[in-house]
């Protein structure tokens, strides 16, 4: 029996998880980082086109909350183009690939940030760390569901969920630490450069664990995938469980190469339409909130 570090079963489940709810707390970390910045003094400093409090002389209130707003928001902007993208580039690079590539695209755009002294450098960082992060969660869910025991799909999901949060908070507490060694540029170009830790985490670990056994028969790599269900549940290809569990996988994948993504919006007896809507919504009114 294949092992990933020398893991199998709940062990190697646990591993996933680990990875998984990493990837979350750095989303999360993401989202909340810049808010705490953006009245630092040694912040506005070197960005004073977004100090609202004291606009650059010629320009409005109004005029630097826009600038600012477009800031804070070209990460969100990054995150949807490498969402979208991931439509496409998920199949075809593998659910492990493409959270790697998502994590080094993110410590790209960490490193512009942290290292930035004017504004476009900056804008453009969090646009690249968001098109990284938008691949990102928008596999980790699929290879974490595809990777875990079907009774504990769910559960694993939700507790990612929740790290988002963790996420949100550490770097609330971070940005509040460092705050008290104003006027050194360290109280908020560390706080960004952070999140590079947990990218790195990522890239170090992700490469040894198993992909999703769903991708790789699609890709006909039957044994591998075979290889990793007994890994996940410890147990030899021969054995009843797995048998049925690798002809489940086979199935689903022969199902779902009969259709197509404009499927998801077909008004049928299956209200795909509805569905999708209703997915859509739900992630949508999430992020407003």
């Amino acid at each position: 029996m294949k092992k990933f570090y020398g893991l199998t079963g709940t062990k190697l489940n646990i591993a996933i998880a680990v990875i998984a709810g990493t990837d979350f707390a750095l989303f999360g970390y993401d989202q909340g980082v810049m808010g705490g910045l953006l009245t630092l003094g040694s912040f506005l400093k070197h960005f004073p086109e977004i100090d609202t409090a004291n606009p650059p002389a010629g320009k409005t209130a109004s005029y630097t909350s826009t600038i600012q707003g477009i800031t804070v928001g070209a990460y969100t902007l990054g995150c949807f183009f490498g969402a979208v993208a991931t439509i496409w580039l998920g199949n075809m690079l593998g659910r492990k690939r493409t959270i790697f590539v998502g994590s080094s695209i993110m410590v790209v755009g960490a490193i512009l940030q942290c290292s930035s002294y004017g504004l476009p450098q900056l804008i453009v960082g969090r646009w690249i760390t968001g098109f990284g992060n938008g691949m990102n969660t928008s596999t980790v869910p699929t290879w974490q569901a595809e990777t875990s025991k079907s009774h504990r799909r769910g559960q694993m999901v939700m507790i990612e969920g929740s790290l988002i949060v963790f996420g949100v908070m550490l770097s609330y507490w971070i940005d509040l630490g460092f705050s008290f060694l104003e006027p050194s540029t360290i109280s908020w170009r560390f706080p960004i450069a952070f999140q590079i830790i947990l990218a790195l985490f990522i890239l170090a670990l992700i490469p040894g664990l198993p992909e999703s056994p769903r991708w790789l028969v699609l890709k006909n790599r039957e044994e591998d995938a075979l290889q990793v269900l007994c890994a996940l549940s410890d147990l030899p290809p021969e054995d009843k469980k797995i048998q049925s569990e690798f002809q489940a996988v086979k199935d689903t994948v022969l199902e779902m190469q009969k259709g197509g993504f404009r499927d998801c919006f077909r008004m049928n007896r299956n209200r795909n339409f509805h569905r999708t809507a209703l997915a859509y919504v739900n992630q949508m009114f999430q992020q407003v909130c």
